[in-house]
């Protein structure tokens, strides 16, 4: 009987199993809100504070340009090549020709992902639908550019050379995708291409 009133005395005070789950609730309530302001709360406010694809944060200097917004293929060289400024920003050009059709018509040359400073710069519509030459596809055209009617639509073209091209063989070159003059809506929504007949004048 002694023996066991000394074991007794000796062992340790062991918790009961109702103030074991209150401690473990306790500890949890406890945890819970600094678990949810870093897993759940901080992670959205970053996301909203973010910019999105194709913006600059805020502070931060935008990407040099690389190509030239006329002749989008070709690439420009801030040392040598030819420039412009519109609304305080230095635009480059490849060569002289595109400069001189960037100053008779600047708002169909304003891209912000081929002049990344733009970005964030309010800019004037673009009078134009079409963006690319049907033959020089990487070349952007305006209004003030050549143009031939074909299937009742004026086409624009970069240059007489290009204009030509097409006037031999315009179903090579009439592509819904590149001009989108040549859609039209159907009653159900979709777009179709109008290539039955043609005709081109000059």
């Amino acid at each position: 009987m002694r023996v066991r009133m000394l074991e007794r005395t000796l062992r340790p005070p062991q918790p009961r199993r109702g103030h074991r789950r209150r401690g473990g609730l306790i500890a949890l309530l406890l945890l819970s809100p600094g678990w949810l302001i870093m897993e759940w709360i901080v992670p959205r406010i970053m996301a909203q504070q973010s910019p999105s694809v194709g913006q600059v944060a805020p502070g931060l200097s935008p990407p040099p340009q690389k190509y030239c917004p006329v002749m989008t293929s070709e690439e420009i060289d801030p040392e040598t090549s030819p420039r412009v400024t519109y609304d305080g920003v230095t635009i480059y050009l490849c060569c002289d020709q595109c400069v001189t059709k960037f100053r008779r018509d600047p708002a169909a040359y304003l891209d912000p992902k081929l002049i990344p400073a733009l970005q964030g710069k309010k800019l004037p519509p673009r009078g134009l639908e079409q963006v690319y030459c049907p033959v020089l596809r990487d070349r952007k055209v305006s209004s003030k550019d050549p143009f031939t009617i074909y299937k009742g639509v004026k086409i624009y073209f970069y240059n007489d050379l290009a204009r030509q091209r097409f006037e031999k063989d315009p179903e090579r070159y009439a592509d819904p995708t590149i001009l989108p003059q040549l859609r039209m809506p159907t009653k159900n929504g979709p777009l179709l291409s109008v290539f039955t007949t043609y005709s081109c004048s000059t």
